[in-house]
């Protein structure tokens, strides 16, 4: 995941992402700056996408206020929308473990 998004946006060069139970953790540093944020890959069944939802962010060891995290979903959007990968797969289940998220799919036919 981590060289997908570096490939991607240089944005996640100095992040490094951990999938760990229940979510997602990502931790970075860049000279005197470092950025924590902790969250989870949860079903969206209404939009029938896997959404990324911040649950804690921490900017030089000072947790973030709500508004700037929702910013943050705005800006930089973790969602995965299976629809634009293959339109006749839906997810229905999401595990979230320690080095790994698996995701279980139906097919619509």
């Amino acid at each position: 995941m981590n060289d997908f998004l570096r490939a991607r946006n240089a944005l996640f060069r100095d992040l490094t992402f951990r999938f760990v139970v229940g979510g997602v953790a990502a931790e970075g540093k860049h000279d005197d700056l470092s950025l924590s944020i902790q969250g989870a890959y949860e079903l969206d069944t209404g939009q029938k996408t896997i959404a990324f939802r911040v649950r804690k962010l921490i900017f030089n060891g000072y947790e973030l206020p709500d508004t700037t995290v929702r910013d943050l979903e705005r800006q930089v959007d973790l969602s995965i929308n299976t629809k634009k990968l293959v339109s006749f797969l839906e997810p229905t289940e999401l595990k979230q473990e320690e080095g790994k998220l698996t995701i279980r799919m139906k097919l619509n036919f």
